[in-house]
This record gives structure tokens, sequence and C-alpha cells, in this order.
């Protein structure tokens, strides 16, 4: 009889993976994140045929088990890759592993398998694959986010000038402080402050606060604004950033400025002497009501007190009259001309008011004569002539002479300027 026995060994799996590592995100490694797959190969780790695709569990990953029957004794080769999902907030590990697995008999009616795992090594003299422990896949999270600080910058009084006023922005994290000036529209808007996923779960406090300058005529806001920053993470690559502010996020500064003038006029005596305060001048409104009153000097000069201007009068004109107070002195003529005084009030943005005066304006001089009269007559003799004495002709004749002099000094000054009731220029 004839006995014929056969010999099957049992197959063996193999069972391929490695591991997943996730650096800087707080959130554990989530299950279906990455995604890993299995390429025939060779000795040389060529890229073969596609195998498998797996997604990872946690911090590890695993392929199919790979079978193999009695017969299929040899070596294989596969190559790991990381799929690149294309999410912009990971660094997907490009390492490539090289599986080698030996499938043996055992002559015991078993299949055996070894497997080993080989990284490449680029900077080897030669360049080669090196054997590892297991293919271990570490991806980092990048996430970033950026805060732009921003304030507003308001001026009462007038108009806001770009660049005129500077804020300075100090704080945790920050090498040296920011500086910001207004723009135009108030706008104060400062570098922008940077964050990554390092900083997520801290909290980062800032000051704002003005520069005090020296531009005149201007009140400067002397408030801090205290702000926080708490940095989040939305998971997706961006930075959830909260913002509270502790104050009022608008500086504001006040404009004040203010000018004045003081009008004058000058008093001439003809054929006496001037004293102090002999004569009164008025100032008077559109309406006739009387802003100011003053005396002229011994030297004839007249000061009325400064009229004073603010804000309000900008771009505005003013219209006065000044005139002669007619007193009681005797055998005074005075003047009575009128002189119109037009002010116009400009600001000069150094919180002074340039107030001018219309120009062509006549200047206020008024002349004041004295009234010559002729002398009383002498004692009539007793002839009844009624012949002047010599000495009353004597005073008749100098009195004329001094009469035709004031004619002729008063005719010279009324050809140097009209006498009228309203000179204007």
């Amino acid at each position: 009889a004839a006995f014929t026995n056969s010999y099957l060994a049992e197959g063996v799996e193999v069972e391929l993976g490695g591991t997943k590592t996730l650096e800087n995100r707080n959130k554990a490694l989530g299950d279906d994140e990455f995604e890993f797959a299995l390429y025939k190969s060779d000795v040389d780790g060529i890229e073969g045929a596609h195998v498998e695709t797996v997604s990872n569990v946690g911090g590890i990953f695993k392929f199919s088990k790979l079978s193999y029957a009695d017969g299929a004794e040899g070596t294989y080769y596969y190559l790991i890759k990381e799929v690149d999902g294309g999410l912009g907030w990971f660094t997907y590990d490009t390492k490539e592993y090289l599986v080698k697995v030996v499938i043996t008999d055992n002559d015991e009616g078993k299949l055996e398998a070894a497997v080993s795992y080989y990284i490449y090594d680029g900077e080897a003299d030669p360049p080669a694959w090196v054997e590892a422990e297991v293919a271990a896949f570490t991806n980092s999270y990048l996430a970033d986010g950026e805060w732009m600080p921003e304030v507003r910058k308001e001026l009462t009084g007038r108009s806001l000038k770009p660049g005129e006023f500077s804020f300075e922005l100090n704080g945790d994290g920050l090498n040296h402080a920011l500086a910001a000036t207004n723009d135009g529209a108030g706008r104060v808007v400062f570098k922008p402050i940077k964050y990554t996923e390092q900083d997520v779960g801290k909290t980062y406090y800032y000051t704002v606060e003005e520069i005090q300058g020296n531009l005149g005529g201007v009140t400067y806001d002397k408030h801090v604004l205290k702000i926080k920053v708490e940095v989040k993470d939305f998971e997706n690559g961006e930075l959830d950033l909260r913002v509270t502010y502790d104050g009022s996020t608008t500086f504001t500064n006040r404009y004040n400025a203010s000018g004045a003038y003081a009008p004058v006029a000058t008093k001439v005596a003809v054929d006496f002497t001037l004293e102090a305060g002999q004569f009164e001048f008025e100032l008077v409104d559109p309406l006739g009501n009387v802003l100011r009153t003053a005396k002229n000097t011994a030297l004839g000069g007249v000061q009325f007190a400064p009229l004073e201007f603010g804000l309000d009068d900008i771009g505005k004109t003013f219209v006065y009259t000044i005139r002669e107070v007619e007193g009681t002195l005797e055998k005074i003529i005075y003047d009575d001309t009128e002189y119109t005084l037009t002010l116009t009030v400009s600001d000069q943005g150094d919180g002074t008011l340039l107030v001018q005066r219309k120009a062509g304006e006549a200047p206020a001089i008024f002349t004041n004569l004295l009234e010559i009269v002729g002398g009383e007559e002498d004692e009539i003799p007793d002839d009844g002539e009624k012949t002047p004495a010599t000495g009353q002709q004597i005073s008749v004749y100098t009195y004329l002479a001094a009469a035709m002099l004031v004619l002729a000094v008063v005719s010279a000054i009324l050809a140097l300027k009209p006498r009228k009731k309203d000179t204007t220029a």
C-alpha cells in the first residue's frame, strides 16, 4: 500500500501601522483627523501599487491585516506615507517608512513573519534606509491671529489735522511701546500684535494713553485706557481673540483760542497846551451802545481797553465807531468826526486769534481848536473920540493874525482828512 503525505503550513497574518503625534494643540488628537497610505514597494523604497488608506484612531493607525498562505515564503516590501490633507493649520509629516516583511516556514507547520521598519536618511553618506523602531509621524498644529489696536481722537474747538496727536501702547509681551498718530478722520491705528498657538489660553494686558504734547490752545486728554486680550482657539488654525476695554476708547482734546484788539485814537490840540484827561472818547457798536470810553494822555494818545474775542468769533467781522464826547471846556472847538473801525477775526491755530483792522481805514485823529475872540475896548476918552487905544489896536491885529494862522493850520489838516460824520476807508 502506498501512502502519500502532504505538508501544508498554516498561514500568517501581518498587521502594519504606526503612531501619530500632534503637537502645539491643547485639544487632544481626535479620531480620523489624519490619513495614512500603504503601497507595495521594493528594496529601494520605490512606490508601487496602492494597497490601502486608513485613518488614525487616537494616536495610532493600523492597516488591514496582510495574509500570507503556505507557499508565500519570501521577502516583501511596503511603503507607508502620511496623506497630506491640505489643512493649512497643520504641518504634515513628509517622512516615508519602508517596511520589510520576511515570511518563513518554521518547519513545524506554521509560517512566521519578521517585520522591520526603515526610514530614509538622506544625510547619511551615502544616503540609505536605516532601521527604525516604528513608523512614527509627528504633526504640528499651527494657529495664528492678530489684533490691531485702534482708538479714536476727537478735538473740539477746531478741525482735526492728521498726525498732530500721538499715542503709545504698552503691555505684556511687547519688546517696546507701540506708537501711532491720528488720521484726519480721528482714527488712531497701531501696528497689529500677532499671536500664535503658543498663546492659546493666555491673557494679555495693555494700556493706551495719549502723549501730552505742547500744541498751543490744546488741553490734552490724560485718561489711560486699559485693555485685556484673551487668546482662545477656534481649532481651525484661527485664534479667537477676545478683547475687553476698561475705559473710553475715545480720547477727547479741547482747543481754545482767544485774541484781543485795543482801539486807539490821536488827539491834536491847536493853539493850546494839551493836558492829560482833558478830552473823552467813546467806542460804540452799530446800535449806538457805548462799549468803551477813554481819555487822552498829555501827549495826545488815546487807548481804549481791549476788545476780547473767542472761538465763536472766528470768521466774523465787527464794525465799531470811535467818536469824541463834546465837553464843556470854554473856547474849545470840539471835533465831531466819527471814525469807522472794522475788525476781522481769524484763527492762527496755536491758541491765538488774529484780530485785524480793515486795510485802508482812516486813523482816528481828532483835532481841537482854540476859539479866538477879540479883546475888550479900552476906556473911552473924555473928548468923546472913539479912537481905540494903541494897545487895543495891537491886540486886535494880533488876534487877526492868529486867526489867519489857525485857519491856515485847519485848512492844512482838513486837506489831509475829510470832515464828515462817518469816515471810512
